[in-house]
C-alpha cells in the first residue's frame, strides 16, 4: 500500500529555515564519505589559489537513477540538512575536516557531490562525486551492502522502472501490465519513453510522491503480472528492469520396461504436472532458457518382484524443485526448435517400503524385502540430443524412448499473467 503522504507538512518545513538544533539531528541510517582535501597551493583556471580549503556544500544523489535527493550547505557549521522534502524524507550531513558523514531514516546508500572552497572568501576551486566507505550503516550497529533488498525499509527518489517484451505486445497490453497495475496499488506512476523493439516493446515508468522501495513494488504488483526482474547493473537502488516471458505448463511421463520379451512390463513410472518459467540469466543471443518453477508435481509408481512374479506397487508424490528440469528453446526459429530434460531431486520413495511377495504367485515359496529410500531415482523428462519441433500455437508436444525409459510431453504456452487469467484461458494440465 502507497504510504500516506505529509504534503502540506513537508510544503510548511521546507519554506522556513531550520535551527542549528534541527540540523545537527541524525537518522536512523548513516554512511562516510571521505574527500580529499587540496593542500598548500593549487591551479584554478590558470590562477594559484592557496588555502586552506573546506567542504561547503554536497549534492545526496541516489547513484542508481541520477535523481539529486537533496542539498545540504555547512557554511560555517559542521551540521547541516536537507529540510523535510515530500514525500517525508530528509537527510543530515555532518563534516569534519573531509569526512563527511551523511544520515536519514530513510535507507539509501547515496553518492555525493562535494563543493570545495578556499575558507578565505568561499572561493569555489573544485566539484567533485564520492561514494560511500562501508556500505550502509544502521541500528545496533548492523552494515548494509545493499540496503535496497529491504521491503521494510523505506526510500527517498523516483523509483524508475523498465519494462521489456520480446513476445509480440502492444501499446495497450503494456500499458494495462505495466503502468496500470501500479496506478492500481495506489501509486504515482507515469510513463515515459515507449520503444517499439520489432517485435514487442520496451517502456519507461517512473513512480513519484512515495517511501516505499523497489523490492517492495516488485513482489507486491509488478510480479503478480508475470513479470521477471532482470538481473545486472539495469536493476539496482531505485532502479528496476523487467521482462515479460510466456510459461510452458502442461504434462510429462516417463516409463522404463523390462526388456524384451518382457517390453510391456514395467519397472517404474513418472507423471508430472509441470511449469516451465524463463531463466533471464542463464538464457543468451542463442537460445532462451526456462527451468522448472517450484509449482507442479511429480507422481511416482514403484513396481517390484518380476515380470512374471509381480510383487505390489507403491506410489508416492513429490515436490517439482526450481531448476531440476531445463528447457532449451532456440532463437530465430519459426516453428520453435528445442530440447529438454528433467530428473528427480527428491529421495524415492518417501520412506522405505517393506513387501512380501511369492513365485510362482499363490505358492508358499515367499520373500521379503525393502525398497530403501534412495532407492529409486529416475529422469521424468528427455526430448533426446536431437532438436524437437513446436507445434501449431507453440506447443511441445512429442515422445522420445531410449536404454533410460520411455518419454512423453505436452508442455502447452501460457501467455497472459496467472494472477489475471480469465476462466476461459486457464490450462488445465493434461487436456
Amino acid at each position: 500500500m502507497k504510504r500516506l503522504l505529509l504534503l502540506a507538512i513537508c510544503l510548511f518545513l521546507v519554506i522556513f529555515p531550520f535551527s542549528a538544533s534541527e540540523s545537527a539531528a541524525q537518522g536512523a541510517f548513516w554512511s562516510s564519505f571521505t574527500v580529499p582535501l587540496p593542500e598548500g597551493c593549487i591551479d584554478v583556471g590558470g590562477v594559484n589559489v592557496c588555502g586552506p580549503f573546506r567542504v561547503n556544500d554536497i549534492q545526496i544523489i541516489e547513484e542508481s537513477t541520477g535523481d539529486i535527493l537533496g542539498d545540504c550547505e555547512f557554511g560555517n557549521s559542521d551540521t547541516a540538512t536537507t529540510g523535510l522534502i515530500p514525500p517525508g524524507y530528509q537527510f543530515w550531513a555532518e563534516r569534519n575536516g573531509g569526512s563527511i558523514r551523511v544520515s536519514s531514516n530513510q535507507a539509501n546508500l547515496p553518492i555525493i557531490l562535494a563543493h570545495i572552497v578556499r575558507v578565505e572568501g568561499n572561493l569555489s576551486v573544485l566539484w567533485d562525486y564520492y561514494h560511500p566507505e562501508g556500505g550502509l550503516h544502521g541500528p545496533g550497529g548492523a552494515v548494509y551492502p545493499d540496503p535496497y533488498q529491504r521491503k521494510d525499509f523505506e526510500f527517498a527518489g523516483v523509483k524508475k522502472l523498465t519494462f521489456t517484451t520480446s513476445a509480440d505486445k502492444d501499446f495497450n497490453w503494456m500499458m494495462k501490465h505495466a503502468l496500470q497495475p501500479l496506478q492500481n496499488a495506489g501509486y504515482t506512476a507515469n510513463r515515459g519513453t515507449f520503444t517499439d523493439t520489432h517485435p514487442g516493446f520496451t517502456v519507461e515508468i517512473s513512480v513519484h510522491d512515495t517511501l516505499d522501495g523497489r523490492v517492495l513494488l516488485e513482489d507486491d504488483v509488478i510480479k503478480k503480472e508475470g513479470w521477471k526482474v532482470k538481473s545486472g547493473d539495469g536493476t539496482r537502488g531505485n532502479r528496476g528492469t523487467y521482462e515479460y516471458t510466456i510459461k510452458y505448463k502442461g504434462t510429462a511421463k516417463a516409463t522404463l520396461y523390462w526388456p524384451a520379451p518382457f517390453q510391456n512390463s514395467k519397472v517404474w513410472e513418472i507423471t508430472a504436472n509441470v511449469t516451465f518459467e524463463k531463466d533471464l540469466n542463464s538464457s543468451t543471443e542463442e537460445a532462451d532458457v526456462y527451468t522448472t518453477a517450484s509449482e507442479g508435481t511429480i507422481t511416482q509408481t514403484m513396481y517390484t518382484g518380476t515380470p512374471v512374479c509381480p510383487g505390489p506397487t507403491f506410489t508416492d508424490t513429490y515436490p517439482i524443485f526450481t531448476g531440476e528440469g531445463v528447457l532449451y528453446i532456440r532463437r530465430g526459429t519459426d516453428p520453435a526448435q528445442y530440447q529438454a530434460d528433467a530428473s528427480m531431486s527428491a529421495l524415492t520413495p518417501i520412506e522405505a517400503k517393506s513387501f512380501s511377495w511369492c513365485c510362482p504367485p499363490g505358492s508358499t515359496s515367499c520373500t521379503t524385502s525393502t525398497l530403501t529410500r534412495s532407492a529409486q531415482e529416475h529422469q521424468w523428462l528427455e526430448t533426446g540430443d536431437s532438436d524437437q519441433t513446436a507445434q501449431a500455437g507453440g506447443t511441445l508436444k512429442g515422445n522420445y524412448k531410449d536404454d533410460t525409459g520411455s518419454f512423453e510431453w505436452d508442455l502447452k504456452p501460457v501467455d497472459k499473467p496467472s494472477a489475471t487469467l480469465p476462466g476461459s484461458m486457464m490450462l488445465l494440465l493434461g487436456d
